[in-house]
């Protein structure tokens, strides 16, 4: 596994842990690997497989994806992601969530 996937993966997790424990929704496991490849391959600009994301979710390799075959196919993925982490990840929006997770965290101490 690559230690950016698992790493990725890990503090998603660890931020989804903090919200469930002051009521917000949990995250599903394909959600947070999306997010993960996404984030990575936007701020990265690569065109990698979701494997590593997907291993450190499930404990293994579960799910491949070989895009190195096609080109054109890995380029339309990484613009395509690099435009999804721009629109919905972008630093105002993890400002704006991280300022209210905190606010959660330090209302109840």
């Amino acid at each position: 596994m690559g230690g950016s996937g698992v790493l990725a993966i890990t503090a998603i997790a660890a931020i989804n842990k903090a919200c469930e424990a002051f009521g917000e929704s949990e995250f599903s496991k394909p959600y947070i690997i999306e997010l993960a490849h996404n984030i990575e391959d936007g701020l990265r600009y690569s065109y990698t497989g979701m494997q590593d994301q997907c291993a450190a979710v499930y404990g293994g390799v579960n799910k491949w994806f070989w895009t190195c075959a096609s080109p054109e196919l890995c380029k339309r993925m990484g613009e395509a992601g690099r435009t999804r982490v721009n629109k919905e990840f972008n630093i105002e929006r993890s400002i704006k969530y991280l300022e209210r997770t905190y606010g959660l965290i330090l209302s109840r101490h």
